[in-house]
């Protein structure tokens, strides 16, 4: 047993764990500023109109694939970085906030490129097989055969932009299930309350809504 000077009952702030058992978060960004500056160079760049309407040309949609690709590199890198800093420690109210800034920006993403799949899967099947067998766009072949096969499913760009448009609140959703102490479930049969902390009653609510949605 630990003498009582050595229990932890709490768990240890940031500052006092021990350096090599912590995240070296500067190997992702050396510093806010350098965040800051990807950020906004990548909030300059989520602009996709001026291909809309114009994907049937294959250079305009090989140019299209090419933007999307380092734009989704750069966003990756933000919201990796993001989770992590505010999985340091989730009582960071400024590590929290910059989580938001960055999902914020996923979101406007999202709806600025919510036209390119119904405007691909409207084209003939002819049309994309043909793009799919060019050699050109071979480093997309994987995706145009998934989007190819999805095309009966596909919705209209209105609403396509609409579901991008809500991932805000899904969002905000998950973010406070993930920092929540603990949930509260009352049972309908009138036995005790089943406490639960946030995080694994996320994981429970994503569980369940994956098996519903194979169903």
């Amino acid at each position: 047993l630990l003498r009582p000077e050595k229990r932890c009952d709490m768990p240890l702030k940031r500052s006092e764990v021990n350096e090599k058992l912590k995240w070296k978060m500067t190997d992702i960004f050396s510093s806010q500023e350098e965040f800051d500056k990807l950020f906004d160079e990548v909030s300059g760049k989520i602009g996709f109109g001026k291909y809309e309407g114009k994907l049937s040309d294959e250079k305009v949609l090989l140019n299209c694939l090419r933007e999307l690709d380092e734009v989704e590199t750069s966003l990756e890198k933000l919201d990796v970085y993001a989770y992590m800093l505010k999985d340091l420690d989730t009582r960071d109210s400024s590590a929290a906030a910059l989580l938001a800034k960055v999902e914020n920006l996923l979101v406007s993403y999202s709806s600025a490129v919510s036209f390119i799949t119904p405007e691909l899967t409207s084209l003939p099947e002819e049309k994309l097989q043909a793009i799919i067998a060019d050699p050109a766009f071979s480093d997309y072949d994987y995706m145009l055969k998934c989007l190819l096969k999805d095309k009966p499913h596909v919705l209209s760009k209105e609403c396509e932009n609409l579901l991008a448009l809500g991932g805000q609140k899904g969002l905000l959703y998950t973010n406070e299930l993930d920092t929540a102490k603990d949930v509260v479930l009352l049972p309908t049969d009138g036995t005790a309350p089943l406490v639960i902390d946030g995080a694994s009653f996320l994981k429970i609510c994503l569980l369940y809504t994956s098996d519903a949605a194979d169903e």
